[in-house]
């Protein structure tokens, strides 16, 4: 194991498939697969809402004459509303873990409709 090994790039995203395959196989009825599986959503989450934040404060970025208004919707679902859905299937998950998976699938849905509406 080389020093280049701590570098790279994809940081908690590598932990993705170690929690999904956690939840895929056959142990959704326990919970701290699922507890996994959402505190890794929620982290991840968080560093793309501070990503989002960063950018969207840096001007450097920016496109000249266009401000970055897709970002705000962005920064604010990734900081706060995913970060407090992923901690109810947290607390969901002790209870039972299959509704709080669906919570979290139910979660992407959403994103992703509003995302092809372009809403905010």
């Amino acid at each position: 194991m080389g020093s280049d090994d701590c570098r790279d790039p994809r940081g908690l995203s590598q932990l993705m498939p170690f929690t999904d395959d956690a939840v895929g196989t056959g142990r959704i009825a326990e919970p701290w697969a699922t507890v996994a599986f959402a505190v890794n959503v929620g982290l991840l989450s968080l560093a793309v809402g501070a990503l989002a934040r960063h950018v969207q404060r840096d001007v450097s970025v920016h496109h000249p004459g266009r401000p970055p208004h897709g970002l705000d919707r962005h920064r604010r679902h990734h900081l706060y509303l995913l970060p407090a859905v992923t901690a109810g299937a947290v607390v969901l998950a002790f209870v039972q873990p299959l509704a709080a998976v669906g919570v979290l699938f139910a979660e992407v849905v959403w994103a992703g409709w509003r995302g092809l509406r372009g809403t905010g």
